[in-house]
């Protein structure tokens, strides 16, 4: 069963709340006939609206029926806006679901964005779900500490992102292959440890306050696929103390430049090439900002070291831009 409906098109934030607020009632009268009408179990319930707290007593009747099924494998609830932010977020309370509901013994998947959960909740999810693969919690300002540890636990993908009130993490005793972690933490407050299935791993430099070597040392030497968003850490030289990581096969990294860089942050992929030697594939998202008054100007780079990579198969530069010298940065 999947419950979505399309935005349309629109050129602006009011046009597109303007449009779901007046097809909210609508949306949600016909979520609710189909689920009444609904005769037999599912295997999926997906639910994307722009929907808030108040709308709970609708949400909560279509989960409740959901979990009533024996074969339902995957929960998702995006109650995401296309612009702008959600300050009445819908609050996923787990006391309201009995543990004894036969879904949550065949779920694998949980997918929630601008939901409202927090520690326990996802505890809950966690204890309660024997099947479950892989948990993504986007944008929930519930969740301030999490939790997540057990060797018995079946999940192999976990996702946290944009949850900014998130004050501390620990991730231990998982047998996780892919994690991918978004938000503003210290270091002394993210814990990850005994994680030896991990392979995958996405970060943004661009809201960690620590650096990456610290947040991720038990885990660095066994990753193979590598995301990151490398933000001003050079103008630190943190770079310097950056490992050198043999086993990454694929990395995708974004840099990010200012108004005061005249190197197309080319040193930033300098110093890449030189941590990365093993790399058989590089996505390379590289745009360059620049303020009107300085439309025109020439990359300054250093000089290209000479560190060979004869595994690399694939080069993929994503936001290119003529403009602003990126013919240069292919070359490089």
């Amino acid at each position: 069963m999947w419950i979505t409906h399309n935005h349309g098109s629109y050129r602006t934030f009011s046009d597109v709340r303007y449009y779901t607020c007046n097809k909210r009632k609508s949306y949600i009268d016909w979520v609710n006939t189909v689920v009444d009408q609904h005769l037999g179990g599912i295997k999926s319930l997906r639910v994307c609206f722009f929907l808030l707290h108040e709308h709970r007593i609708h949400v909560d009747k279509w989960i409740k029926f959901a979990m009533t099924s024996k074969s339902l494998e995957r929960l998702e609830l995006d109650f995401s806006v296309l612009a702008g932010s959600i300050t009445n977020h819908y609050s996923f309370f787990h006391e309201l679901f009995s543990a004894n509901f036969v879904g949550f013994k065949s779920l694998k998947v949980i997918y929630l964005k601008s939901v409202s959960v927090n520690g326990k909740d996802v505890e809950y999810f966690l204890s309660n779900t024997p099947l479950l693969e892989r948990l993504a919690v986007h944008d929930s300002p519930g969740l301030v500490r999490l939790t997540v540890s057990g060797q018995s636990l079946a999940l192999k993908y976990l996702a946290i992102m944009g949850c900014w009130k998130l004050k501390s993490v620990e991730i231990c005793d998982l047998n996780i292959v892919s994690l991918y972690f978004l938000g503003r933490i210290k270091a002394s407050n993210f814990i990850l440890r005994h994680v030896p299935l991990l392979v995958e791993l996405f970060v943004s430099f661009c809201f960690c306050s620590s650096n990456f070597k610290r947040l991720f040392s038990c885990c660095l030497s066994q990753i193979e696929v590598l995301r990151m968003t490398d933000y001003f850490r050079l103008k630190k030289n943190f770079y310097r103390i950056y490992p050198v990581l043999l086993n990454v096969k694929q990395l995708h990294l974004r840099l990010f430049c200012d108004e005061f860089s005249v190197d197309g942050r080319l040193g930033s992929l300098r110093f890449i090439i030189e941590a990365f030697p093993n790399l058989e594939k590089l996505v390379l998202h590289a745009p360059y900002y620049l303020p009107p008054k300085k439309e025109d100007f020439t990359l300054r780079y250093e000089k290209v070291p000479k560190c060979p990579h004869y595994r690399l198969k694939e080069v993929e530069i994503l936001e290119y831009s003529s403009k602003y010298g990126d013919i240069d940065r292919v070359l490089y």
